[in-house]
C-alpha cells in the first residue's frame, strides 16, 4: 500500500515550443494510505487523462508524481508498481482465465508456486475458483470484470487504478459488482483511485471523491461533504439525483425575493446582510423541502406541473414564481392523483439546509 501525492500536474498535448490548450490545469492532490478515491466529473474534464498520467500511460506536462516515497513522474509504467483494471476488461481471448491472471507476475519472474498459490487465493476471494480453466468467452460480462480485478489482485500493488471498469454492465450487475468491489478493497486495503462519471458509483464507492471541471479539482471530500456542503454550483447541480435546486435571488431590504415572490423565513448569513451585492443563488435540495397542509408565515406557494412516482417515493415538479423547482417526498399520498396538475400547495425549506452561492463566483458562501 502507499500514499499519492500529486503536485501541480499539467497536461496538453501539444509541444514544448507550441503547447496546445492544457487539459489538465494544476491538480493537487493528497491520498492517504488505503483510501479509496473516486474521480468524478462530466465527459471532457480530464478524469480519464489524469488516471493514465498517474499509470505512465500519458506523459505529464510539468508537476510531479509521488507514489509512496517514490518519485515516479518520469519512470516507465512498469516501474510504478500499479495495476490498471480497464473499460474493456482487457483480457487475452486466447489465454484461459488462470493464464490471464497469470500474466503479470510470469513477466516479473515470480516463481511458479507463489504465483499459483496467489492465484487460488485471489480467485476463491473473487468466487471464481470454478472458471479456471475456461476462457473469457465463455464468462459473463460480470465474471470477466472479476478476472480482470483478479489479474490486478495477484500482482499485489501499491496503487489500483479503475478506468470506468463497471461501464459495459447492465444496471443490475453494475450495482452487484460495485459491491464487490468495495467489499474486496476492505478486504485487501490496497490504495485506489477509481474513474467513473456515475454519481452514484461515487457515492457509494469512495472514501473521498474528487470532482473534476473543466481540468481542475472543483472539490475534494467526503461523500457526505460534499452532497451537504458543495463547493460551488456546478458541485451542487452536478451531484444528487434530481440535482439541487439553484435560484436566482435578489437580497432587499433584509429580504429574500425571487422575480416578484418574497421567500419567507429565510435567514441571511452575516457575509450576505453586511455585502452590498444583491444578487445571490440560493440552494436547496428537493429531499429538503417539505409540504405543509395551510399556508404558514414561513410557507411558499409553488404549483404542481408534474409529478413522478419512483415506488416509495415521489418527485413533484413545481413552479415557484415561473421558476422550476423539484420536491422529493416519500409520502405517496403528494402523488399526482392527491395534486392535481396546475394545483398550487404550500412548501416549507428546512432552513438550517439552505445554501448560499455567489452569483459572480458561483462559490458557496
Amino acid at each position: 500500500m502507499a500514499t499519492v501525492q500529486l503536485k501541480n500536474i499539467t497536461k496538453h498535448y501539444g509541444t514544448a515550443r507550441k503547447p496546445g490548450p492544457l487539459i489538465l490545469k494544476g491538480i493537487d492532490i493528497d491520498i492517504k494510505d488505503g483510501e479509496f478515491i473516486v474521480v468524478v466529473g462530466p465527459s471532457g474534464c480530464g478524469k480519464s487523462t489524469l488516471l493514465r498520467v498517474i499509470a505512465g500511460l500519458e506523459t505529464s506536462s510539468g508537476g510531479e508524481i509521488h507514489i509512496g516515497d517514490k518519485d515516479v513522474t518520469k519512470l516507465e509504467p512498469a516501474q510504478r508498481d500499479i495495476a490498471m483494471v480497464f473499460q474493456n476488461y482487457a483480457l487475452y481471448p486466447h489465454m484461459s482465465v488462470r493464464e490471464n491472471m497469470a500474466y503479470g507476475v510470469k513477466l516479473a519472474k515470480m516463481p511458479k508456486d507463489e504465483i499459483d498459490r496467489r492465484i487460488q487465493d485471489t480467485a476463491k476471494m473473487l468466487d471464481i475458483a470454478q472458471h479456471l480453466d475456461k476462457k473469457p468467452s465463455q464468462l459473463s460480462g460480470g465474471q470477466r470484470q472479476r478476472v480482470a480485478m483478479g489479474r490486478a489482485i495477484v500482482r499485489k500493488p501499491k496503487l489500483f487504478l479503475f478506468d470506468e471498469p463497471l461501464s459495459n454492465l447492465d444496471a443490475k450487475l453494475r450495482t452487484s459488482t460495485r459491491l464487490e468491489i468495495r467489499r474486496r478493497h476492505n478486504e485487501i486495503g490496497i490504495t485506489s483511485l477509481y474513474v467513473t462519471h456515475d454519481q452514484t458509483e461515487a457515492m457509494t464507492l469512495a472514501d473521498r471523491i474528487i470532482i473534476m471541471n473543466g481540468g481542475v479539482v472543483e472539490q475534494f471530500g467526503t461523500p457526505s461533504e460534499i452532497f451537504h456542503s458543495p463547493a460551488s454550483t456546478f458541485v451542487a447541480n452536478f451531484m444528487g439525483s434530481p440535482a439541487m435546486n439553484l435560484l436566482d435571488v435578489v437580497v432587499r431590504d433584509g429580504k429574500v425575493w425571487l422575480g416578484d415572490t418574497e421567500l419567507k423565513g429565510i435567514a441571511l448569513p452575516e457575509a450576505i446582510r453586511n455585502s452590498a451585492q444583491k444578487e445571490w443563488i440560493l440552494g436547496i435540495r428537493p429531499e429538503h423541502i417539505v409540504i405543509v397542509p395551510e399556508s404558514t408565515d414561513n410557507s411558499w406557494d409553488v404549483t404542481l406541473s408534474l409529478a413522478e412516482t419512483l415506488g416509495s417515493e415521489q418527485l413533484l415538479y413545481t413552479n415557484l414564481d415561473k421558476i422550476s423547482l423539484t420536491i422529493r417526498t416519500e409520502d405517496s399520498r403528494y402523488s399526482e392523483n392527491k395534486y392535481q396538475r396546475n394545483q398550487t400547495f404550500h412548501i416549507e425549506p428546512k432552513l438550517e439546509e439552505v445554501l448560499w452561492f455567489d452569483a459572480t463566483t458561483q462559490k458557496r458562501i
